[in-house]
């Protein structure tokens, strides 16, 4: 055996660490209470209700995770909306899937 060859038992001592979390955010069908700036100023919040539509998407560059919503008052076309996870306020676990 090398030096730089572990030996068998060093390999079978090891353990494997904390799994990372893979999906970050909250689950899809959840239904989230949030803020969204109004159009005409930077400063006025409104708050909307929505459903988490998908996974969150983890923009590492700038330490944000983004979370995307679909309105509850969405029409049947209507895109989801990305919504940054600091500004949802309230979060509620949607309906059990059979």
């Amino acid at each position: 055996m090398t030096d730089d060859e572990p030996s068998r038992l060093h390999m079978a001592s090891v353990q494997p660490g904390p799994q990372p979390q893979t999906q970050p955010g909250f689950r899809p069908g959840w239904q989230v209470r949030y803020r969204r700036r109004t159009h005409d100023s930077l400063q006025d919040w409104q708050e909307f209700t929505g459903t988490i539509a998908g996974p969150s998407l983890r923009d590492v560059h700038k330490d944000t995770t983004w979370t995307p919503v679909l309105p509850s008052d969405a029409g049947e076309y209507t895109p989801v909306q990305l919504v940054r996870e600091r500004d949802i306020l309230e979060v509620r676990e949607g309906p059990e899937r059979a």
